[in-house]
This record gives C-alpha cells, sequence and structure tokens, in this order.
C-alpha cells in the first residue's frame, strides 16, 4: 500500500477540486441551484415541485406554531436558505471536502441579518 503525502506541512489546507472547479465552488453552485427547480412552471406539479410544496408547508406550520400570521412575509426567505445550508452541509459528507457554512463570515453573514429582520418584524407586526 502506497500512502501519498503532502509535499508541505500546509498541503492539507489546499482547495480540493474536482474536474478542475474547487470544490468549495461546486457545493455553492450546486446548493443555490436548487432555488431554480422549486418554482412551478407547469399547471400540473412535478414530482420534485410536490416534495418541496410539502416540505415549505410542514416548514411553515413550524414556523407558525410560534409566530402570529402577520410575520409571513419573512416565511419563504427562511425555507429557502434553510435548503441552501441543508444542501451545502450535505455536500460536506464527501471526503476531503469543507463546508463553508463553517467559516464565521458566511455563518454571520446569514445569521445575523435574519436574525435582526425578524426582530424587526416581530416588534412591528407582532401584537
Amino acid at each position: 500500500m502506497t500512502m501519498i503525502l503532502t509535499p508541505s506541512i500546509f498541503g492539507q489546507f489546499f482547495p480540493d477540486t474536482f474536474l478542475l472547479i474547487p470544490m468549495n465552488a461546486f457545493s455553492m453552485v450546486f446548493a443555490l441551484s436548487w432555488l431554480v427547480f422549486i418554482f412551478p412552471t407547469n399547471w400540473a406539479l412535478s414530482r420534485f415541485q410536490a416534495v418541496w410544496l410539502g416540505f415549505q408547508e410542514a416548514v411553515l406550520e413550524m414556523l407558525f406554531q410560534n409566530t402570529s400570521q402577520n410575520t409571513a412575509p419573512w416565511a419563504g426567505l427562511i425555507t429557502s436558505v434553510f435548503v441552501v445550508i441543508f444542501s451545502i452541509n450535505v455536500l460536506g459528507l464527501f471526503p476531503y471536502a469543507f463546508t463553508s457554512t463553517s467559516h464565521i463570515s458566511l455563518t454571520y453573514s446569514l445569521g445575523f441579518p435574519l436574525w435582526m429582520s425578524v426582530n424587526i418584524l416581530g416588534f412591528y407586526l407582532g401584537n
């Protein structure tokens, strides 16, 4: 059995590639491509759209258990962000792939505006 060693001590931090594309870029494009397929374009729903609508109804039901119906404008945004983060994290299960959601910059840039918007909507719309 042959072991392949990296030439330097910091070689483990070089980004892994898949077909000459960095895995981080591949995972971000793959995660955002889900958003293309969730919008219904036909009269009859496809299987994927039916699953998406069922998932969205379940998430909305969980959201509205804790909030009032007046806070509905941000529910679609929350479910879309959840799906993007979920798909990025699932792609992190590939060997030697690093998920971009583990960076504090991505986590903070997604979390803080969503937290702030939920609080502002709660103050203005919640009774």
